[in-house]
């Protein structure tokens, strides 16, 4: 038996239920295998043909992430206060190596999730023992209701057939006073670098963003997500905006490419960025300030509380 993208699939029993679930990339998925043409065999493609290396990954910019992206993401989840013994669930983990991270960071234990059957094989190869790895699909998380304390999707939403249907779960699976943090590139993004692309060379920067998983024809403005946080349920909902002058494809396939050359296939020493770079991103960030208080940025990061 064949999956979409024409790899081969494999199926396993549950002894107890005598439910069936398939199984690729050695990995039983708690899924139906995606059909041909579908939203989820697009995204499980593309993401099922990255390589999912712990670190020194080249597409898309995987660990490190050594750019103001990162560093954001870093402070955004601080903001969350995981306390030692919490339950982190981060939906589409891809490898696992930010889950990893912040286990390491906070002593909590985690779930991740994701679509991708290869990147759920990669990230159990980390044998970490406080955390697991399901693929699984957003919209139906395989944890029973109230069983987490936070909640992150980072660069998931825009990736789901569903996205209301997404934030519902999470609500779903989220304790009372869980949190939840999802980053989400988003359409209204007039002035930003992002915007400049796709009026100066529209069909390129639509080829890029295909290639990453991205149709714009389907993706969510700031607004929309408000509107489905609210709607799931969430109190204290936030968005905040994110990337004015720069935006994800322009780091993934540009700045990671030299910094992943530089400490990666250079061997140059990982201080330099903390002791030098990392405070240049942060300049690039301040000089953003003013445009992000105007409501111009190419995403977002919204948040919400149970």
């Amino acid at each position: 038996m064949l999956d979409a993208a024409g790899a081969e699939i494999s199926v396993s029993g549950c002894p107890q239920c005598g439910a069936v679930f398939p199984v690729m990339h050695g990995v039983t998925a708690l899924m139906a295998a995606p059909a041909e043409g579908t939203v989820e065999a697009w995204q499980k493609a593309i993401y099922d043909e990255l390589a999912h290396p712990p670190y020194g990954g080249w597409r898309l910019g995987r660990a490190p992430d050594v750019t103001l992206t990162y560093w954001s993401h870093c402070r955004q989840i601080a903001a969350l206060c995981p306390a030692p013994g919490e339950v982190v669930l981060d939906v589409g983990c891809l490898g696992g190596q930010r889950l990893l991270e912040i286990a390491a960071a906070y002593d909590v234990t985690g779930v991740g999730i994701d679509l991708s059957t290869a990147a759920v094989r990669a990230a159990r190869a980390a044998h970490h023992p406080r955390l697991r790895f399901h693929a699984a699909s957003a919209e139906a998380i395989p944890l029973p209701d109230a069983s987490v304390d936070v909640a992150i999707a980072m660069d998931v939403l825009e990736h789901t057939r569903t996205p209301l249907a997404v934030v519902k779960e999470v609500r779903r699976c989220l304790r009372p006073g869980g949190r939840f943090l999802a980053h989400v590139p988003v359409t209204d993004i007039e002035g930003t670098w992002d915007g400049w692309q796709a009026s100066h060379d529209a069909d390129a920067w639509r080829a890029r963003a295909l290639a990453i998983g991205h149709d714009y024809r389907r993706m969510p403005s700031s607004h929309d997500l408000e509107t489905w946080f609210a709607a799931a349920g969430f109190r204290e909902v936030r968005v905040r905006r994110f990337n004015a002058w720069h935006q994800n494809r322009f780091d993934y396939h540009a700045v990671h490419r030299i910094l992943n050359t530089l400490f990666f296939v250079w061997k140059l020493p990982m201080a330099l960025y903390h002791d030098g770079l990392i405070h240049l991103t942060k300049v690039w960030y301040l000089l953003d300030v003013p445009r992000l208080r105007r409501g111009i940025g190419a995403s977002v990061y919204v948040t919400g509380r149970c």
